[in-house]
């Protein structure tokens, strides 16, 4: 693991001298593996970027196991994911990328949209995030744990983010079939589309029918995950 100064969450760096990095946000972890990084074999057919991998900070304590993830909330009910952002910028302008894509699914999604608000010009790629951390069990209960009312008001709202961010682009995914098309997305469509005129991102959403996956909350792989990319962003 390569070191970057400031970002005090585990992460693996490879940095190929690329003007283009690619950072990767982790979904809640399949395997009792710590750090996890999904996607970690994409490394290979993306080797002549520059690729970060960040590990969810909180998921190996105890407390933490049920939900399978912390959604980057601490033990104190407070959201990491502004600092985390805050350290990435500096990286990002001490060695002067010129495109920066933020990719994540399901917890990962999440956090890849907030970042994407506090990282100007970046490209996000979510699939089928959590834009309700109330709406989905496991988020839920970590917001129940360990969020006061007060501390749930402080926590980063994507939904908030897309209204907000500028100068980034996002793509959100979905599986049709996916409990989060009717839950999750479709009503940040139709908030988005009821005030068009109140956001200045570009807001791209693609829901996808495919007999590859299973009618359920599934990500992607990466040949089709990267025809997305390819077509939406010209990378």
């Amino acid at each position: 693991m390569k070191k970057i100064d400031g970002l005090n969450v585990e992460h693996d760096l490879n940095a190929v001298g690329s003007d283009v990095l690619c950072i990767f946000m982790p979904s809640v972890r399949a395997k009792k593996i710590y750090p996890y990084y999904p996607r970690l074999s994409w490394r290979q057919k993306l080797s002549h970027i520059d690729t970060l991998y960040i590990a969810d900070p909180f998921q190996e304590l105890d407390e933490y196991q049920e939900a399978g993830g912390s959604w980057f909330i601490d033990p104190d009910g407070i959201s990491v994911l502004p600092l985390i952002a805050e350290s990435l910028k500096k990286y990002v302008d001490k060695n002067h990328y010129q495109k920066i894509i933020i990719y994540g699914s399901s917890m990962g999604g999440y956090a890849a949209i907030i970042l994407g608000s506090l990282i100007d010009n970046s490209t996000v790629i979510a699939e089928c995030p959590q834009m309700y951390l109330d709406k989905y069990p496991a988020s839920k209960k970590i917001i129940m744990q360990f969020c006061t009312p007060e501390k749930q008001n402080n926590i980063p709202d994507p939904i908030s983010a897309l209204l907000t961010a500028t100068n980034s682009s996002y793509l959100i995914l979905v599986n049709a079939f996916d409990h989060h098309a009717n839950t999750h997305i479709l009503p940040v469509m139709n908030l988005l589309i009821s005030q068009p005129d109140s956001f200045t991102n570009k807001i791209y959403f693609s829901f996808y029918i495919n007999d590859n996956y299973s009618r359920c909350h599934t990500a992607l792989s990466y040949d089709d995950a990267f025809k997305y990319l390819k077509v939406f962003f010209d990378y």
